[in-house]
């Protein structure tokens, strides 16, 4: 393991650093057989979007926001639902993730068939109880956790 530096390191050094000891390490995404874990599409329009994301900057939590980006991702969602025969009343919202994503269906699930919990919490009300079996993804537990 490197020690932090004391001194500013110039830019070559960085980039050695980086092509010889970090890229031969990393996993390839791309690979037929690389399952888990996935981070990102490795598609050339895939990888062009992951690209431009963090050039525009945009906020897409509220229309104030960032207006088009807002529009876009319920146009995205709208579509999707579409094509998964979903009715327009359906919710939808994209996530950073599968951890994130298993958190808010369950948080979903469970305001849906509790909505008490949502303004009285669990403490002093009967506890849900969730059913799942020994192959259970861990962020299922971790989501179950922080739910409470």
């Amino acid at each position: 393991m490197r020690s932090i530096p004391d001194q500013p390191v110039d830019w070559d050094t960085i980039f050695s650093i980086f092509k010889d000891e970090i890229i031969p390490r990393l996993n390839s995404v791309a690979n037929k057989h690389f399952l888990a874990y996935i981070p990102g599409d490795p598609a050339p329009p895939a990888m062009i979007g992951a690209m431009i994301t963090p050039v525009l900057n945009q906020f897409i939590g509220s229309m104030i926001g960032s207006p088009g980006g807002v529009v876009i991702e319920g146009l995205a969602l709208h579509w999707i639902k579409q094509m998964m025969d979903y009715p327009e009343s359906a919710g939808a919202c994209f996530t950073s993730g599968g951890s994130v994503a298993n958190l808010t269906g369950l948080y979903s699930g469970l305001i849906n068939k509790a909505p008490w919990i949502k303004n009285d919490g669990l403490f002093g009300n009967k506890k849900p109880l969730v059913y799942c079996s020994d192959q259970t993804h861990n962020s299922i537990t971790k989501a179950l956790l922080l739910l409470g």
